[in-house]
């Protein structure tokens, strides 16, 4: 779902978390992702998955990530992997810790481009 909402986007976010993120199945949507990705290449993204998920495994998350990475040159695409299933991540310190040093320092990055400006 957050992979299609950042294609309907009409401009890309700075920097997207994205746990147990999927590409979409439907053809059609995943065509729309598919044609966004030229305007995701500045997107910073952040893919949290649990390693026991049973709902979204983190190869589904990881094939997402690795289409992201397709977007072109610029793009920044991380990893976060915890020990639990689908939802774990929010009783694992390290990961909200991970997430939120994720978004300061995307936040940083935009002040910065944006003062260069």
């Amino acid at each position: 779902l957050a992979a299609l909402c950042l294609a309907l986007l009409p401009q890309a976010p700075c920097a997207a978390v994205l746990v147990a993120g999927f590409a979409p199945r439907d053809a059609a949507l995943a065509r729309r992702l598919t044609e966004a990705l030229p305007r995701l290449q500045a997107t910073r993204t952040l893919h949290v998955m649990g390693r026991r998920d049973p709902i979204v495994p983190p190869a589904v998350s990881h094939e997402l990530c690795g289409l992201l990475c397709e977007a072109g040159e610029g793009v920044v695409a991380e990893t976060c992997e915890h020990r639990g299933g689908h939802g774990g991540w929010r009783r694992d310190k390290e990961v909200r810790r991970s997430i939120c040093q994720f978004i300061s320092k995307a936040a940083e990055e935009a002040d910065a481009v944006r003062s260069s400006s």
